[in-house]
């Protein structure tokens, strides 16, 4: 579904008539919720007042979907010597392996180019930035709209975030293992500047994930550092990035900072010192 979105400066801010689409204000937010297109879930929204009002809370989810596509899936990052037998316990069923194989197989690929879960990644995915695969369809279509509607529309579509004050203390959490690494201790380690899980500094959420969800079936890492970072004790793990409140208020976590920052020290100091 692709609405024609109309000129938001003609129905002005009022509740307007929805015409054929006069429906009771549950219906149309089942139907809202079952848009799961950015584009369409705009469309909607400035087809009309009412409509924009039921939609916003859809589009602020789709907007959350493309940006963090990641949120609550199984992350790792396989070194080209993994074995597909000798995976992170627990992180994929034989099934599930079986499944992506012959997915990858059906796709034309032949048995010896991917024999591996990592050899399927090589050939099958692709550098992909959702806003740069997206940009061009959107620009199409927002070229279409009269100006009022171009200007929500890309203040909908691009959006600005902001972290205001300290208020909360953001966390990277592993939802797996129920363990969490602080944002706050993180960028003080380089005196870094931060805005909640943001950290001006080499050493960030980035950098603490890698550090722990690195895969191989071989030891060889390329480090002075000795550690087994080819072992990661996230693998394949499911994350999140949030507040600690919002942590505690569900269940136990357990505050694991010093040891992740630990690792991370260790190998800038023997690898990346000047």
């Amino acid at each position: 579904m692709q609405l024609r979105a109309r000129h938001i400066a003609h129905y002005g801010t009022r509740n307007t008539p929805l015409g054929k689409l006069s429906l009771p204000s549950e219906l149309l937010s089942l139907i809202c919720e079952n848009i799961d297109n950015l584009l369409d879930a705009i469309s909607f929204g400035l087809t009309n007042s009412i409509l924009f009002c039921i939609a916003e809370k859809r589009i602020s989810k789709l907007q959350c979907d493309e940006t963090a596509s990641w949120v609550g899936g199984r992350i790792i990052c396989l070194g080209d010597y993994m074995e597909d037998d000798d995976l992170p316990e627990g992180m994929m069923t034989k099934v599930e392996l079986e499944a992506i194989h012959k997915r990858a197989e059906l796709s034309g690929f032949g048995t010896d180019d991917v024999s591996t879960l990592h050899d399927i990644a090589c050939n099958t995915f692709r550098n992909r930035s959702w806003r740069k695969s997206l940009c061009g369809d959107f620009h199409k279509y927002s070229c279409r709209l009269s100006r009022d509607e171009r200007k929500e529309f890309w203040r909908l579509y691009d959006p600005i975030h902001e972290i205001e004050g300290e208020i909360h203390l953001w966390v990277l959490c592993n939802l797996s293992k129920r363990e969490f690494v602080r944002a706050d201790a993180t960028a003080r380690l380089t005196k870094a500047e931060s805005q909640g899980p943001f950290i001006q500094s080499h050493i960030n959420f980035g950098t603490v994930l890698v550090s722990r969800i690195c895969w191989s079936s071989d030891n060889s890492t390329a480090l002075s550092y000795g550690g087994p970072i080819h072992r990661g004790a996230w693998a394949g793990d499911r994350f999140v990035i949030t507040t600690l409140d919002r942590l505690e208020a569900s269940s136990s976590f357990k505050d694991i900072t010093n040891e992740a920052l630990k690792v991370l020290t260790d190998i800038w100091s023997q690898d990346y010192a000047e």
